[in-house]
């Protein structure tokens, strides 16, 4: 007997039923690390996928290739087909529409201002670090120095981040 998603009833303007089914794969396959509302920190570090600072900074092609690829050296496996993982393009893609059934909208930050990537380490190793940890450490929130990440976040997202920080977490 297979349980039913964590989350209510898929809400009416869900013709297609890619809400209902994002439901049941995200029980499925996400749950158990990002939490039974996707509220986050269940296990692993996994972040909230529901806070309105990260629906509204994570852009679609972000959120499928996270999912696809994973995050090597953490528990989030890749979960693509093409990668090993159990699932097809669509399933990836019904998990993203259930994530945005939940609000708001994605929407395209403006470029973030210039950087100083020697102001930024220093900044990083003395205000960052404890909870990010470094190339060499994971700490206890989301590991920064993953390789896959810093591939997938744009700059917007990662200033996003920063500077509207992400409710329910000390950030």
């Amino acid at each position: 007997l297979a349980s039913a998603p964590a989350f209510a009833d898929p809400p009416a303007s869900d013709p297609s039923g890619r809400v209902a089914a994002g439901a049941a794969l995200y029980d499925k396959y996400c749950a158990l690390c990002h939490g039974a509302t996707a509220q986050g920190y269940a296990a692993d570090n996994a972040p909230s996928l529901v806070t309105p600072q990260w629906l509204s900074s994570a852009d679609d092609a972000f959120i499928v290739n996270s999912i696809a690829l994973g995050r090597p050296d953490t528990a989030m496996a890749a979960y693509a087909k093409q990668a090993g993982g159990p699932l097809s393009e669509r399933d990836i893609d019904d998990i993203v529409v259930f994530l945005r059934s939940h609000g708001p909208a994605y929407t395209a930050p403006a470029e973030p201002p210039a950087g100083s990537a020697r102001k930024g380490a220093a900044i990083y190793a003395s205000t960052c670090v404890k909870c990010h940890g470094d190339r060499s450490r994971r700490s206890d929130a989301v590991h920064l120095a993953n390789q896959t990440f810093l591939g997938l976040a744009s700059d917007a997202f990662l200033y996003e981040g920063i500077a509207r920080g992400r409710d329910g977490t000390p950030m």
